[in-house]
């Protein structure tokens, strides 16, 4: 139970941290909860349609399509009411009081548009960019630059409205800079040909490296990690030295960068085969998930490995890796039926859900106490006698 322990006192810590579980349709009163409350419509009610689609993008990052409609108006009502209704802190709320020192215009702007500022207290560079594709399509970006925001500084929240015959349709996603960094302040000879060969769409190993330096962070602070994290930024800093050694030679740089991915992605697989024995060639999948506020986009990192036996096999290895006394037998399992149980043990109830699809095992554990929800979701998945396993955990609203 100590890993539940752990993660139950994680989610009492970030009560805030909400991720949104793969699912296809949602009540509008209970999408509205999680996302800004995007869902009302001008009338005080919900609008019908929401809809989130989740996928994995270029760089090995998770990430989601949330759509609404907004019945019966049109592009400019839609946007309209949907700033109205949206209290985070780069939008201008209801009392019309703006945070941080920018606000989102009211109203749609009849034509394209780029709006830029400048909060000093953050040291963010924020642009806001309105893009008309026809009169009734218009995309709205918006990203920042800047060592205090949470805000991953190399995602573009992108708010797409298309009206068609039924309304308004708001799809929101995120999308990732191929560079990590501000390109507007490139420092050296090799920052600026990593900018110049981005903008070519021909390099984007600085983003995937970076996911891979958080996930590396992030397995530093585990219980049982012989990673230290000063010794990890300490490395950075050094490669990042050795890097710009290779000034504008962009084959050097590509191949400074990959022998740098592969180093930290050896150390990172050393601690997931240490977290549970027996699972191997563990990669991490990063995700990140916007909740309609932009302090508020979350990044959260999953795990793909794989273990040496069948479904079966591999289900009692995360059963006992799990501590789950009371769990469901691996033989009751081969039934390939759904089914659910739950337990209680020490004031924590764990719910355990099995769910078979085309020869997949979904497997989720939720466990309940007085300090809030937390869900383990595992993916089986078996071939010729090797079974790939997506380790996905996170806290619930």
């Amino acid at each position: 139970m100590k890993h539940l322990y752990l993660f139950i006192i994680f989610v009492a810590l970030f009560p805030s941290t909400i991720l949104a579980q793969d699912f296809d349709e949602l009540s509008a009163d209970r999408i509205a909860s999680i996302y800004d409350m995007r869902a009302l419509n001008d009338k005080g009610g919900f609008n019908t349609y929401q809809k989130q689609e989740a996928f994995i993008d270029e760089y090995g990052v998770k990430r989601y399509r949330i759509t609404t409609l907004y019945e019966n108006m049109d592009i400019n009502k839609a946007y309209e009411t949907y700033i109205k209704n949206s209290t985070g802190n780069y939008f201008e709320n209801n009392e019309k009081r703006a945070y941080k020192g920018t606000t989102w215009p009211s109203k749609l702007p009849k034509e394209n548009k780029t709006l830029n500022w400048k909060n000093n207290v953050e040291n963010l560079s924020i642009t806001l960019e309105y893009n008309y594709v026809n009169p009734k399509t218009v995309s709205v970006t918006y990203y920042n630059f800047g060592s205090s925001s949470r805000l991953q500084p190399y995602n573009k929240l992108i708010l797409e409205f298309k009206q068609e015959a039924k309304g308004t349709y708001l799809t929101i996603t995120s999308k990732a800079f191929p560079v990590s960094f501000d390109c507007k302040k490139a420092g050296n000879a090799t920052e600026k040909a990593i900018c110049t060969a981005s903008e070519k769409g021909n390099f984007n190993e600085d983003t995937k490296l970076n996911y891979l330096y958080k996930a590396l962070i992030r397995a530093s602070y585990s219980y049982n990690s012989d990673i230290s994290i000063q010794d990890v930024k300490n490395s950075q800093i050094s490669w990042v030295q050795k890097r710009n050694q290779c000034k504008g030679d962009i084959n050097c740089i590509k191949q400074s960068y990959k022998t740098r991915y592969n180093e930290m992605a050896a150390l990172l697989n050393k601690q997931y085969a240490k977290d549970i024995q027996g699972f191997n060639n563990c990669t991490p999948i990063h995700g990140i998930v916007w909740f309609g506020m932009s302090e508020d986009e979350d990044y959260i990192e999953f795990r793909k490995c794989q273990y040496k036996g069948n479904i079966f096999q591999t289900y009692e290895a995360l059963a006992s890796y799990k501590k789950l006394d009371y769990s469901v037998a691996a033989d009751t399992l081969k039934q390939k039926k759904d089914m659910k149980v739950s337990f209680d043990n020490d004031g924590i109830t764990t719910s355990l859900a099995f769910k078979w699809k085309n020869d997949i095992l979904k497997f989720t554990i939720t466990v309940d106490s007085e300090y809030g929800m937390a869900s383990f979701i595992y993916t089986l998945k078996e071939k010729n006698g090797i079974t790939d396993v997506m380790m996905e955990e996170y806290p619930l609203p």
